[in-house]
């Protein structure tokens, strides 16, 4: 079930699949397959918004170089409708 200020997946099957189980395993082999880490303490990353067929290698490497580290991820909405940004209390409890 999720959050009321989560809202329900708009494409999913089309630019990622459409369940969860195949959805993690398609994670878990761009992190398996992804770039070893290469800075101890990154300052940020940058990732692509796109299909998971264009840009899910990419966003593994970069997500696999911190893994291990707290993070605040932040968001902006490439529809000009939508909230500019995700609200941190829909994702992260100390901010409810």
């Amino acid at each position: 079930m999720l959050n009321a200020d989560i809202r329900e997946p708009a494409v999913a099957g089309k630019f990622y699949p459409d369940s969860a189980a195949k959805l993690r395993n398609a994670i878990e082999y761009f992190l398996q397959d992804a770039l070893p880490v290469k800075v101890k303490k990154p300052v940020a990353i940058i990732v692509p918004h796109a299909g998971y067929i264009f840009s899910g290698q990419i966003c593994a490497d970069g997500f696999k170089q911190v893994l291990s580290k707290k993070i605040l991820p932040t968001a902006r909405s490439i529809h000009p409708f939508m909230n500019p940004s995700i609200p941190l209390k829909s994702w992260c409890p100390s901010f409810r």
